[in-house]
């Protein structure tokens, strides 16, 4: 990745798809990929896991949101998707055990 020099120099936002060397640059700020998240959450549903189903629904439902407010959602909607009651409890594990074990 250094060789290629696409990612140095300070500062900007680096979406990735959760790949554990992405975090060793610690002069980005990280963005995860919703699109590889979607893709681990078909996954997990075609391997019979009931909940995925629930968080593909929050993720693109806010993505939606996202788009139509202009990039950005309103306080409101932030708030609702740091308390979601559409998969409480289960975002949590998505974000950081289910969906980071299967890189």
């Amino acid at each position: 990745m250094d060789a290629g020099g696409v990612l140095n120099g300070k500062g900007g936002v680096m979406v990735h798809d959760h790949w554990k060397p992405y975090f060793t640059y610690d002069n980005k700020e990280h963005a995860l990929c919703n699109a590889h998240y979607l893709r681990e959450l078909t996954a997990a549903t075609e391997e019979g896991q009931k909940w995925p189903p629930r968080m593909t629904e929050l993720l693109t439902e806010t993505n939606k949101q996202t788009i139509e407010g202009g990039g950005k959602l309103t306080e409101e909607e932030q708030q609702r998707v740091n308390t979601p009651r559409l998969c409480r409890g289960k975002r949590r594990q998505a974000l950081s055990t289910g969906l980071a074990l299967r890189y």
